[in-house]
């Protein structure tokens, strides 16, 4: 049993070093996005919009949230 434990021993410090370094890998949506085009799609027609107002979308592991206008004229103030 001895033997045994010692052979595993330089196996278990390898996987226990690499656990510490190790980031998990984020979700490809997550982050924050800047809106630059937004693609309207209707039965009728279609619309690109490449100079959009300004606007995010923020995506988190549990949470989302979405900050954007769809017009392509500044409302005013």
């Amino acid at each position: 049993m001895k033997f045994s434990l010692l052979s595993l021993m330089p196996l278990l410090l390898i996987f226990f070093s690499c656990q510490k370094t190790m980031q998990p890998i984020p979700k490809p949506i997550e982050g924050v996005w800047k809106v630059v085009t937004i693609h309207t799609l209707t039965p009728q027609r279609k619309f690109t919009n490449t100079n959009p107002q300004p606007g995010l979308f923020i995506f988190t592991g549990d949470y989302y949230s979405m900050v954007w206008m769809p017009r392509t004229v500044k409302l005013p103030d």
